[in-house]
């Protein structure tokens, strides 16, 4: 992390905030940098893809928010092409959330198939951003996502550099994208991003930090520091300023660094 990554979440330690309007905050600057509606840091980017899978199920709906990860009797399916299915896919489940694969490893799925996948049980599509070339394009993923009014969820962890991505995913139609705050941000590397349509972030933000009854169980475990909120913020500053063309040259140019 950059020496003033550091420095910053030595300053945050010192002082007491109010939890709630530091996140609240927090994802307005999110929301800039990847002009989704919403944003907010989470524990990693697995923490992400949980709270992805748990405000599709419960929309924010506090009695269903209390429930989980005990989904018995709710609508509950996220749809995922086989050929995106991955270790990582647990995330999911651990919100109670039941995976649904369709095609095959080795060619993904056809537009029928998920035509035919998509039912009233279903919350979410899950799409893989690094496994993007196999399978289905994302655009008309989301072109029949969004025609039967299911919202389209993003694992790109690692996605970053290029800065670009920040928007560009959220831009082609992802309703949630969920993006490491490690890795090349060089924040923090327990946080993660998660940005998306003002409903589902909110729906998310109350599965992880709610003071309401029923209070939040499922996200509970994965809240966030000061420290490493202010950190990731911090790194996400110094990322997008920074002139990614320089240091990529840098790269070429000594492989060792």
């Amino acid at each position: 992390m950059p020496a003033a990554v550091l420095q910053s979440m030595a300053d945050a330690s010192g002082v007491f905030v109010d939890m709630v309007e530091l996140n609240k905050k927090a994802g307005e600057i999110i929301a800039k940098h990847t002009t989704a509606e919403a944003g907010m840091v989470t524990a990693g980017c697995s923490s992400a893809q949980l709270l992805q899978a748990a405000a599709c199920i419960t929309r924010g709906d506090p009695d269903l928010i209390g429930k989980l990860p005990n989904t018995r009797g709710l609508n509950r399916n996220i749809v995922i092409q086989k050929s995106h299915e991955n270790h990582y896919d647990t995330s999911y489940k651990f919100a109670g959330a039941k995976l649904v694969g369709i095609g095959s490893r080795q060619h993904g799925a056809t537009v029928d198939q998920l035509i035919a996948s998509i039912t009233n049980k279903t919350v979410a599509i899950a799409f893989i951003w690094h496994l993007r070339f196999h399978g289905l394009q994302f655009e008309e993923l989301v072109e029949i996502a969004h025609s039967k009014g299911v919202p389209v969820i993003v694992d790109a962890a690692a996605e970053l550099p290029p800065v670009d991505n920040l928007s560009q995913i959220v831009s082609q139609g992802a309703d949630m994208v969920a993006f490491s705050g490690g890795k090349g941000i060089l924040g923090p590397q327990g946080t993660g991003i998660l940005a998306g349509k003002k409903h589902l972030i909110d729906a998310a933000m109350a599965n992880m930090l709610s003071f309401d009854e029923p209070k939040a169980n499922i996200g509970r475990p994965m809240k966030v520091t000061k420290e490493e909120i202010i950190g990731l913020l911090t790194a996400l500053d110094i990322f997008v300023d920074t002139d990614h063309d320089i240091v990529w040259q840098k790269w070429r140019e000594n492989p060792n660094l």
